[in-house]
């Protein structure tokens, strides 16, 4: 092009890693996702009474409990260009029955969006696959993915990992399991609930939690 060598500078750089934060198609477990001015982590993508979709966690929505059409991003909202989905399920809470006096119960923390959502861009899905980034990492290239083949309930003394946006792949057991817990500065109680002992921060809820098999097969367990 007629460029002076001595003007051009060449640095060689290291391979450039996509995040779990990053934007990426087709949707799959464990990208970030953006509701409002919050963010969270895709669960894992399913398909409910026809309706294709992804499971996430209940207060990853505009309002816990309840339909309300929350409209989602991945990663972050964009106008339309990143919009991948709009809430449809997310059960209301029940009083009386097994639910303690004075509290408010549900037996799931989930609530579930179609993709896409119907006046957003077309959007591809890799249903039953998780991101794969090395533990302690959320560092993601790309390429490397986890495969659910199995679904079982959770045991106690079981390892489990965990794929969020914020800390990555982080790994633990189960603590306990068909316990109530109740939530921290309300009157809610989530009934039936697993704990377990990997570690996690905002912006991890609605992660997928599963059992590695055989790599890269899981058991998905919530």
């Amino acid at each position: 092009l007629g460029v002076p060598l001595e003007m051009v500078k060449i640095e060689e750089q290291e391979d450039v890693f996509l995040e779990l934060r990053s934007r990426r198609r087709p949707l799959r477990g464990g990208l970030q996702i953006n509701f409002g001015g919050f963010l969270c982590t895709l669960g894992f993508v399913a398909v409910r009474q026809n309706i294709t979709g992804f499971v996430t966690n209940s207060p990853c929505t505009n309002t816990q409990a309840g339909v309300e059409g929350t409209v989602y991003h991945q990663p972050s909202a964009s106008g339309t260009t990143n919009r991948i989905g709009q809430e449809v399920a997310d059960p209301t809470y029940f009083t009386g029955g097994q639910c303690p006096a004075g509290r408010r119960c549900r037996f799931s923390d989930s609530s579930f969006a179609r993709v896409p959502h119907p006046s957003g861009p077309a959007v591809t899905i890799a249903r039953g696959t998780f991101a794969r980034p090395a533990v302690g990492s959320f560092t993601w290239n790309g390429v490397d993915t986890f495969t659910i083949t199995a679904e079982a309930a959770p045991v106690v003394g079981q390892a489990v990992t965990k794929v969020g946006r914020t800390t990555g792949r982080t790994t633990g057991t189960i603590q306990q399991t068909c316990a109530n817990f109740n939530v921290s500065g309300s009157n809610i109680t989530q009934l039936c609930q697993s704990r377990a002992s990997f570690s996690s921060a905002g912006g991890d809820s609605g992660s997928p939690v599963f059992r590695i098999t055989a790599l890269p097969n899981v058991t998905l367990v919530g």
